[in-house]
């Protein structure tokens, strides 16, 4: 069981006054601001880095019949590119790895919602990657819920025995999950190795299931194709969401309103708390999200090592943290009762850094300086070189996304 506790072994420390109040000024902490650029459209919201510098998230872009559509995007070397949609009018890539593969989420013309596959040009309907996704040639609308019929490649091998059977829940058929797969609904998370987070629909069930897809070393890494796990739900629960996974294949997310980790079975992390959701896990296995207990208000916290830490202070209205690098390093956003604005900020220790203060006066978009954002709204990634993603609101009210570049030398006042 996680206790809670408030942690004083920490390297930084602040005045109580910013402690109380869950928000610090920058301090010795600086940055420089950068814009995206656009699609064609007015707003964008960058949701998620890899290690080498490559952003994606949403963007405004022109669809084909000159309305506005929001398209999920890559940005890489001051360049941002348009991922397309599965033939809607809508997609959000959410997570992006070293290998420059991309997931997310896509609607498709009928209006229902998949989990996509970006690499090399191509977004693919991750439904049609996966193996032994459930076939009906007759489906019974009432008994399959969500169910999409895909082609079948009979000369696809049987699944390996290696990792990805070891880490497979058991069950009495011997299967890779507890019900056949009917849909991949969204995709949420992707670790170095390609492993695949999110959820989906399974046989006889209206609700999600926690699905981790991993990929079938039969093929070739750049055209993969995948062995599912379904996480199975926590005890109670009428959903599963996979959020993240590490390099370890260590799953975290929300099933009903619990935070959960999966290492091969599920397990709620903090059966104390009345609601929460875990978000992130980095390669020690340190996990953020929120939490909250009976009728109050979600608070960013952290896990580690069977103990939760509350990261937001007493005069924050609520909070969530988004993410966690492998340093310890925290992003997310709170909102105090003072500014009663939601606000980006860096958890350094006990530290809670308000990055908008961090930032320095001018902004550099496409090469142009330019006004800064009024407000960086949420932060949602770091990276090992402290840069961080998110996005903002800029003078004219629009949400614009943002990189941070920490300055080796902060100015001095």
């Amino acid at each position: 069981m996680f206790a809670r506790t408030i942690s004083t072994n920490w390297k930084l420390l602040v005045p109580a006054a910013a402690l109380l109040c869950g928000v610090a000024t920058a301090a010795d902490r600086e940055y420089v601001a950068e814009g995206l650029g656009t699609l064609g459209g007015e707003q964008n919201a960058a949701l998620a880095m890899n290690d080498i510098g490559m952003i994606v998230g949403w963007c405004d872009a022109i669809g084909d019949t000159g309305n506005i559509e929001q398209h999920a995007f890559l940005w890489e070397a001051g360049v941002m590119s348009d991922l397309g949609t599965l033939n809607g009018a809508w997609s959000e890539a959410r997570a992006i790895n070293n290998w420059r593969q991309i997931v997310g989420v896509s609607r498709l013309h009928t209006g229902e919602h998949r989990a996509m596959y970006w690499r090399d040009g191509v977004m693919y309907d991750l439904n049609s990657r996966i193996i032994g996704l459930f076939q009906n040639p007759d489906p019974d609308p009432a008994a399959i819920i969500g169910w999409r019929r895909f082609p079948v490649d009979k000369t696809r091998p049987a699944p390996p025995s290696g990792i990805s059977t070891a880490l497979r829940p058991k069950s009495p058929g011997g299967t890779a999950c507890y019900a056949p797969l009917v849909s991949m609904l969204e995709a949420n998370g992707i670790n170095r190795d390609g492993w695949i987070v999110g959820c989906g629909l399974v046989l006889h069930d209206p609700f999600a299931h926690g699905v981790v897809l991993v990929p079938n070393p039969a093929y070739n890494s750049v055209d993969p194709y995948y062995d599912y796990i379904d996480l199975g739900r926590l005890p109670k629960a009428p959903q599963c969401v996979g959020q993240a996974v590490n390099a370890e294949g260590m799953v975290v997310g929300m099933s009903g309103q619990r935070p959960f980790c999966w290492q091969g079975q599920i397990h709620d992390i903090d059966p104390v708390v009345a609601a929460g959701a875990a978000l992130d896990v980095n390669l020690d296995g340190d996990i953020v999200g929120w939490a909250c207990e009976q009728a109050m208000d979600p608070v960013a916290c952290a896990w580690s090592g069977g103990i939760r830490r509350e990261l937001a202070g007493q005069c924050t209205i609520t909070s969530e943290a988004t993410a966690i690098g492998d340093d310890g390093l925290i992003v997310g956003w709170v909102e105090t009762e003072l500014e009663k604005i939601r606000k980006a900020v860096l958890w350094d220790g006990p530290q809670a850094i308000d990055l908008t203060d961090a930032m320095r006066p001018s902004v550099i978009t496409m090469g142009t300086v330019v006004p800064p954002w009024v407000t960086l709204t949420e932060a949602r990634d770091i990276d090992p070189k402290g840069r961080i993603v998110g996005f903002g609101t800029n003078e004219a009210g629009k949400i614009r996304a943002f990189l941070l570049v920490p300055c080796e030398e902060p100015t001095t006042p």
